[in-house]
């Protein structure tokens, strides 16, 4: 469900776009742990194409759409 909210990315010839869902999660794990960016685990891959990409999806407002859909969603 989630998914249909997130911008699709177009990725580089070099390096295709990985999936959406795996970078909110990503931030999501910054957020819950409360750790700085720089120090989020490493399985998570880099921590800096995690920020571009919170940063890109600030920028265009797409945090507060999703929770605007999913409250009005959540109380019907």
């Amino acid at each position: 469900m989630i998914n249909v909210l997130l911008p699709s990315e177009r990725g580089r010839e070099s390096r295709p776009a990985q999936d959406s869902l795996r970078y909110l999660n990503r931030m999501f794990h910054v957020l819950r742990v409360g750790c700085p960016r720089r120090d989020m685990h490493e399985r998570y891959g880099n921590w800096n194409s995690v920020y571009v990409r919170f940063r890109r999806w600030a920028g265009q407002g797409i945090g507060m759409g999703c929770w605007n859909r999913w409250w009005s969603w959540a109380h019907r």
